[in-house]
């Protein structure tokens, strides 16, 4: 569980006029009980004590909100109302604090982390060098991505999506992007589509890839991260197991085969990665390409599940 610095939220929430970020700021001030922690500044810790008073006479609120588009980095939330929260961007690689991950996704389920997005390692100097996307955690092969034709996607302002389309209703929001642009030439790859949408009414999440190559596919595998345990012994079917319950998630088996590696080497510069998730196990969950062709779709989808 991460606890940003409420008194900093409230503080930014009140200078830009966000209630939303001040609610928010309040309730971790209230709910954290750290207010000042070793990597704060002189300047971070005059502005909080200046604020202090103001925030504690604020009871504060997490702001759920259902659904969020933030247009200029391309950047979705929503919730389904019954515990599923999903996020996915388009954007370009070369964002600030970049990974190379456009067209990503997470789901929490219940408050709890199912597809993550594992973050950034501990800081050295590799991070700032031209070895950064050599660090495994900056890559899109561990992002929740395709590596096709044995490609990554690659950094820089040309890597990035097209024909970005967002939609949200009462009952579904979407997400759909051509991520084609975020691979080398040499991936062979026309067009990818991927659609990200959240059925909230049937409490799923469905993303359904659609591509086009120059020529059939020599490999393709999709990547998902998580920190659950895993269930993949049943063809079609893995099971996560979220703090007691399961989320499953289904796939054509016919197109694909699945195995588990953990991505964690235990490296000095994982000892960030590993205190953030508390030193579970992060697995990377790999589906390889069983029937590759020039042109194809996929789909997987996930919802709870009660039984297996």
């Amino acid at each position: 569980m991460l606890y940003p610095d409420g008194l900093m939220l409230y503080r930014f929430g009140k200078a830009v006029n966000d209630t939303n970020l001040q609610n928010f700021g309040a309730y971790f001030f209230h709910k954290a009980g750290n207010f000042f922690d070793e990597g704060f500044t002189m300047a971070d810790r005059l502005w909080n004590f200046a604020e202090m008073k103001n925030c504690d006479k604020e009871k504060g609120s997490e702001p759920l909100l259902k659904d969020v588009w933030l247009k200029s980095i391309e950047l979705m939330v929503s919730r389904t109302g019954k515990g599923l929260f999903v996020a996915s961007h388009g954007g370009h690689n070369a964002e600030s604090h970049n990974h190379n991950d456009v067209g990503d996704i997470i789901l929490f389920a219940d408050g709890e982390p199912v597809v993550i997005d594992v973050g950034s390692g501990t800081y050295t100097s590799k991070t700032f060098s031209k070895d950064r996307y050599k660090l495994w955690y900056n890559s899109s092969a561990y992002h929740n991505l395709p590596l096709i034709n044995g490609y990554q996607q690659q950094e820089g302002r040309e890597f990035t999506a097209k024909d970005v389309i967002y939609s949200a209703t009462p009952s579904k929001t979407e997400l759909q992007m051509d991520i084609a642009g975020a691979y080398p030439a040499e991936a062979g790859i026309k067009q990818w589509i991927r659609r990200v949408r959240v059925e909230k009414k049937l409490n799923r999440l469905v993303v359904k890839d659609s591509y086009e190559a120059k020529n059939a596919l020599k490999q393709l595998t999709q990547t998902f991260m998580t920190i659950c345990p895993v269930d993949i012994q049943q063809p079609g079917k893995i099971f996560f197991d979220v703090a007691g319950k399961k989320v499953l998630m289904e796939y054509d088996a016919v197109k694909w085969e699945v195995k588990k590696e953990e991505a964690l080497t235990h490296s000095p510069d994982e000892k960030r990665l590993e205190d953030n998730w508390n030193h579970h196990p992060i697995w990377r969950l790999l589906l390889t390409g069983k029937r590759l062709s020039a042109k194809d779709s996929f789909t997987y989808t996930f919802r709870m599940s009660k039984n297996k």
